[in-house]
C-alpha cells in the first residue's frame, strides 16, 4: 500500500517502508486513515468475548472488562439454577451509574437476601447493595472497567462465573509499522483506506489535493457504510436495537437505513 501511494505521488520506489524517510511518512499517513476508517463500527472489530469474575466472594457481583476489548455491546448471562440445569442466557439491562444506584440503593440490607461491599473508586469507598437470590437482570459500567451487577444467585455459585458470560463488544485495534503488516480490512475497505491515504499524503506531503482520490474515497466511504456487515438482513434488525458503550449512562440507537 505504501508502494502504491507513492507511485501515485511520482516518489521514489522502495523496498521497505525504512529505506527512505518519505516511505515512513507515507505509513504513518495509512495508519492514521486507518484508525479513522476503523472508528466507523466495522463488524471486523466486533468479537464476542467473556467478562472476567472478581474471584473474591466479597465481591460477587463485581466483573472487569477484558484489556483487549474497548466497548460493550451486549452482556446475557446464564441463568440456570438448581432446579434447571439447562442454559438460560438472558440478556442483561444496561443502566446508568445514577439509574443503577438508585435502584440497588432501594434494597435493605435487613433483608435476608440483601447484602453489601465496599469498592474503591479513586480512594474513596462506595458501598453497593445487590441480592443473594437470583441471577442478575441489570448492571453497570464504573470507570469504563468494572462492572458491577445487581444480583447473584448464592445458591448456585460464590460469585458470578466468566463461563457464565456472554458478551459482543469492539475490540482494540493495532496497526504496526511493519513491511509484512496485514491491514484486517476486506477488499473493498482495503481499496477505500487507499484512496483516503492518497488523498491525506498529498496534502499533508505535497501541500496538493487529489481530485480523484479525493471523489473516489467519498464514493467508496458510502458505499463501504452500507455494505460493511455480509448478514445484512439479519444486522438491519441487530443495529434497530439499543447500542450501549463503555461510558458511563451513554445510550444511542441506531438504524440502518436504505
Amino acid at each position: 500500500m505504501v508502494q502504491d501511494v507513492l507511485s501515485s505521488m511520482d516518489s521514489d520506489e522502495v523496498n521497505s517502508i525504512e529505506d527512505n524517510v518519505e516511505a515512513m511518512q507515507v505509513a504513518r499517513v495509512i495508519r492514521a486513515c486507518f484508525f479513522d476508517i476503523a472508528n466507523n463500527e466495522l463488524p471486523e472489530f466486533s468479537t464476542l468475548f467473556q467478562l472476567n469474575a472478581s474471584g473474591d466472594s466479597t465481591k460477587p457481583v463485581m466483573m472487569t472488562r477484558p484489556d483487549d476489548v474497548r466497548s460493550i455491546m451486549l452482556v446475557k448471562y446464564n441463568k440456570l439454577n438448581s432446579d434447571n440445569t439447562d442454559q438460560a442466557f438472558t440478556r442483561i439491562t444496561p443502566l446508568s451509574i445514577e439509574d443503577f444506584f438508585d435502584r440497588t440503593q432501594a434494597l435493605a440490607l435487613s433483608d435476608d437476601v440483601v447484602s453489601s461491599m465496599t469498592h474503591s473508586i479513586l480512594g474513596d469507598d462506595f458501598t453497593f447493595l445487590y441480592r443473594t437470590d437470583k441471577a442478575p437482570d441489570y448492571y453497570t459500567i464504573i470507570d469504563d472497567h468494572t462492572v458491577f451487577f445487581d444480583s447473584y444467585d448464592s445458591e448456585v455459585d460464590n460469585t458470578l462465573q466468566k463461563s457464565k458470560t456472554f458478551c459482543v463488544g469492539e475490540k482494540e485495534k493495532t496497526f504496526l509499522l511493519e513491511d509484512s503488516y496485514e491491514i484486517p480490512l476486506d477488499e473493498q475497505q482495503h481499496s477505500w483506506l487507499l484512496n483516503e491515504a492518497k488523498l491525506l499524503a498529498y496534502q499533508e506531503l505535497k501541500q496538493q489535493t487529489h481530485a480523484y482520490a479525493e471523489r473516489t474515497a467519498k464514493r467508496q466511504r458510502i458505499k463501504a457504510q452500507r455494505q460493511k456487515h455480509v448478514n445484512r438482513d439479519a444486522m438491519i434488525t441487530y443495529n434497530q436495537l439499543p447500542i450501549f458503550g463503555r461510558r458511563t449512562g451513554a445510550v444511542t440507537s441506531k438504524v440502518i437505513m436504505h
